[in-house]
This record gives C-alpha cells, structure tokens and sequence, in this order.
C-alpha cells in the first residue's frame, strides 16, 4: 500500500482532473448498470405478471435509454482514460530520464545500462496501465460491490446471506494470492531487465564476441539468462494456475444457490419472480469483478513491482546539488584554484589535501601513474562531483555558488575514450552547439585534424557514424571528440589523455593544433606522452592523491612516470596475451 500510495502522489501529478473525470464516468456507467436489473424485476412484476400492458413500452423505452447512456458514458470513459494512459507514461518517462541525467556519475559505474532501459520502458508501462486503468477498474468494482450488496439485502435479506457466504473465503483467498504472486512478479521484472542488460552488453561488445570466436558460448550465457526468465515466469503461472480457477469458481457457487434457494422462495410465494430475475442479474454483476479479482491482484502487483523499480531511481540522490541561490557564471578568464581538496569514492581517499593554482591560458599537465588521481582532479571542475573538503574555485568563485549550465557550457572535455552518437559527422562536432555554422565546423574540424579524413568518408559530413563511434578508429574518434570540445570555444579545455589512440603522424597534427590554442584558453591535460608533456607550461606530478612536484617540463622528472607506465601496460598486454593463450 505505501508503494500504491507513493505510485498515486507521484505519478498522476498533473493529471488529476482526466482522473477524476474517469472515475466520474466509470461510476456513471457503474450505476447505470445497476439500474437495467432493477427496471427488468419492474417489467416482469408490473408488465408482464401484473397485467399492466400500458407500462410495457415506456419501461422498455426507458431501459433502452439507459442501456444507451450506459455506451456513451462507457465510451467516453475509455477515451479519457486512455489519452489519460498516454500522458501519464509520457511524463513518468521524462521525469525519469531528467531525473537520471542529474545522477552522478558513480550511479552509473554501479548500473547496468540494460537495467536502466528496462525500467524506464517496461516497467513505466507497467506502472502506466495500472494507474490509468487498474486503480480505475478497482474503484469501479469495489463500488459494483458494494452496491449490488445492499440491493441484494433490499431485494432480499435470507437469499442475499446465503449468496454472499463465499465472500470472506474468498477474500482470504485473494489475499494469500497477493502475497505470493508479488514476489515472484518483482523476480519477472528483474530478470526482464538482467536479459536486457546482458543483450544491450553483447550487442555493444560484438567486435570483441567475434574477435575471440566466443558466440556460442555467448549464446549460451544469453540462453541462461532467458531460461531464467522463462522459469520465474512458469512459477508465477504455477502460482496463477493454483488461485485464479479458485477465484472464479467460489462466485459461481452463489448462482447455484439462487436458483436452488430463490426457486423455493418464489414457490412458496416470498418473493416475486421478477425480484429472482433482478437478483440474479445483480448477482451476475457480483460475479464478474470477483472473478476479475485474480487478475486485478495480478496486475496491481506487476504494477507495485514495476512502481518499486522506477521510485528506485527516482529515489537516489545527485551527487551534485545545484544551490537555490546559485549565480549565473560570466564569461570567465579561466583561473582554476584548488584549495585544500580531498575526494575519495566508497570512504576510499583519491585525492588528498589538493592545492593548486592555474593561471588564465596557462596549460598543465597532469602526470602520475594509474590510481594517482589525475582524472579524478580533472572531473572536479566541470563538477561532476564535489570534493569532500576543501573548495574548486574558478575566476575566484566557489564552483558550489554558480549554476551548473553556465560553469559547464564554458568547458570543453575529450576524455581517453570519447562517446559518439549515432549521428552524422557534423551533428556530432556540433553537439554542444547546434547553431554553429557550416564555416565554423569545418574550422573545428580543420583545428582538430580531422578535414581530411572526415572528407574521404562516404558522404564527408553527412555521413552518419555507427552507434558510439564504431564504424571509425579510435583516433577519427578522439579527432572528432575534440573539435566538437574546440567548436563550443571553451575557456577551459580538459584533454584525459586526448592523443592515446593516434598514431605518430595525426599527433603532430592534433599538437599543432594544440599549440596554435595555446595561451588562448586554459588547458589541463592528463598526460601520457611525452609530447602532450612538452606542450605544457608547467607539469603537476602526482602520486597516492597528493601533488608531490609542480614545475617546467624539464625541472619535473615525469618521463620516469611514462616510462614506468609504459612498461606496466607492456606487462599487462603480455599477461592477457598468456591468458587468452591459455584459454
């Protein structure tokens, strides 16, 4: 319930007058359904039994009108609660998409992608059907209920006690059906999106699959991640199977013992024949939403289910809080201060007691081996997280006071790894600038080293490029990566190793272009080569999250560093060699 509670408030804000204007007419229909059987003992008792010819048409009119309305009221009702079904996926969808977008990058590293679609697409639709119309069909049949009971006990109190007698065994059935339907639904649902995940991983890794000869045994891990579906799905049906014939037989008894029972009353002349025929119409009304029961439990615990998963995600926190008093940042200089920073993941330190300062146009270099906290550094000062103590500050401001759009819109990042979009070439340069101009792509393009080989694709510019950059090497990719970081002219770029997939002749390239910037804007680069290092003004060595020399790339010993690291990528690539070998 607190789960039904929360799906309610959260989900059909905004929607509330299509839902009241449902339920209006769901109820309208409800109660014109109860009208039919009472004018039908009227025909039989009055009209037909009663001799009263003369109310035979107008009674039959009348019946006539209401089974009418009834169909408009019932046609209206499907309509609103459809348009009302649509919106309110729609914007359940966006809220978790914009909600997702503001998690922190950390929410990612511990997240499958696969998992991630799978709630914001099955299990949306999910929450979806139940509120628009689930909740409808529950409300609608509860009060079907509870008023076909009171005309039943009006009609007549003996029969209406021995029709209703299944009713509490059948509560308890639905109630134990419930408890045991839930678990296994929420199992369905994650196993749905553990398949996802594992599909989304293959699909994407497919170059790796073939690379290895490695499809049947990852068909085989496909396979297992399907079967286990298929079993989580045979133990709900098992469980469906057990209750829902026991939901739909018990109201059934109810008819036997009205015409058993109701037939004896009319015999013995204690009750008309026409109150018989309405109170087995209601009756007949009774049975249809207590057999609907089972499926109702069915679907709002598929529903409660789906709910948990998406207010799961709706549920964790940013990492980064944007201030309500937050100020727009001006166009900045660019002068970077770190000030007493720790960081550190999980209660694991990264960064330790950080303080720096970088100079408007000035470009660094950050050099240390793997795990000194080069990266980490870096990614505070587009704030993709905020330190635990100390203060990053630009152009003197304390990046917690401005707001995130205008600190970031004036940054430029190409990271070791950069994502593309399945977009054409030049959507992509211009990414984070959609207005550019065709003479100011190019001008990216040409600072970045990419014209030429972007105009031997097939169709240069338009060409669209596979799904995260595939269909291009990985320095066409890192290439693209930073004109797109050139076009926006950032005041501050961040190169994460930015040359590691070029070769020697496109590095001298992507150099030139780096130095025909140089002094334009500040620049920190996470260095592994030596030529990145000697485009620097000053090299920051760091080792254990600590900067342990600051100086000209030729007062600071850095090329023991790359050395030290080559030689350990060496020895990495031999020891997965042996292992593949081996395999």
């Amino acid at each position: 319930m607190h789960t039904f509670r929360r799906m309610i408030v959260t989900f059909l804000e905004g929607h509330w007058l299509a839902l009241y204007a449902s339920l209006f007419l769901a109820l309208a229909t409800t109660g014109l359904g109860l009208v039919i059987p009472w004018l039908t003992k009227s025909v039989v008792d009055l009209a037909l039994i009663g001799g009263r010819d003369d109310l035979l048409l107008p009674l039959s009119l009348v019946m006539v009108a209401v089974g009418v309305t009834r169909f408009v009221t019932a046609f209206l009702r499907r309509t609103v609660s459809g348009k009302m079904s649509l919106a309110v996926e729609t914007d359940v969808r966006n809220r978790l998409f914009d909600h997702m977008q503001h998690l922190g990058l950390r929410f990612y590293l511990r997240s499958q992608t696969g998992q991630l679609i799978s709630r914001a697409m099955a299990d949306v639709r999910g929450v979806r059907l139940f509120l628009s119309y689930g909740l409808i069909f529950i409300v609608t049949h509860t009060l079907t209920l509870v008023g076909v009971t009171i005309l039943l006990f009006v009609l007549e109190p003996r029969l209406a006690v021995a029709a209703l007698m299944p009713a509490p065994l059948l509560m308890l059935v639905a109630r134990r059906f419930s408890s045991r339907l839930h678990p296994s639904l929420y199992a369905i649902q994650q196993r749905v999106a553990e398949l996802t995940a594992v599909a989304e991983e293959r699909i994407l890794g497919i170059r790796v699959i073939k690379a290895f000869a490695v499809e049947e045994l990852q068909q085989e891990r496909f396979a297992e991640a399907s079967d286990r579906i298929y079993r989580q799905n045979l133990e709900a049906a098992a469980i469906r199977g057990r209750y829902v014939p026991l939901l739909g037989l018990l109201p059934s008894l109810s008819l036997l013992v009205i015409l058993y029972y109701g037939g004896r009353l009319v015999i013995a002349d204690e009750m008309t024949l026409g109150s018989l025929l309405a109170f087995y119409g209601y009756t007949l009304l009774l049975v249809w939403p207590l057999r609907m029961l089972g499926m109702l439990v069915s679907w709002a615990e598929r529903a409660a289910a789906s709910g948990e998963r998406v207010l799961e995600i709706l549920d964790e926190e940013p990492e980064v809080y944007q201030a309500a008093n937050a100020v727009s940042l001006g166009r900045i200089e660019g002068r970077i201060e770190f000030r007493d920073v720790d960081f550190g993941y999980d209660g694991h330190p990264v960064v330790r007691q950080v303080s720096l300062e970088i100079e408007p146009g000035e470009t660094v270099a950050l050099v240390g081996p793997t795990g000194s906290g080069k990266t980490t550094l870096a990614r505070l000062i587009p704030r993709f997280a905020d330190p635990s103590s100390g203060r990053v500050l630009v152009d003197g401001t304390d990046l917690r006071d401005v707001t995130l759009d205008s600190l970031r819109r004036q940054l430029g990042l190409v990271e070791q790894d950069p994502f593309l979009f399945s977009l054409s070439v030049r959507d992509n340069i211009r990414y984070g600038r959609p207005d550019a101009g065709e003479a100011d792509v190019r001008a990216a393009a040409r600072a970045a080293a990419a014209e030429e080989f972007i105009e031997r694709l097939p169709q240069g510019y338009e060409t669209v490029i596979g799904e995260r950059g595939l269909t291009l090497s990985g320095g066409q990719r890192q290439r693209l990566a930073l004109a797109r970081a050139l076009l926006v002219d950032p005041r501050i770029l961040i190169l994460d190793d930015a040359t590691s997939s070029v070769d020697a002749e496109t590095e001298a390239h992507i150099m030139d272009a780096l130095e025909g910037i140089h002094g334009t804007r500040t620049t920190v680069v996470i260095a592994h080569r030596p030529s990145t290092v000697l485009l620097a003004d000053r090299v920051v060595l760091m080792e254990r999250g600590r900067i342990v020399q600051v100086g000209p790339p030729e007062k600071v010993p850095w090329q023991e560093i790359l050395i030290r690291e080559a030689e350990e990528d060496v020895q990495r690539e031999l020891v997965a060699a042996a292992r593949e070998e081996a395999l």
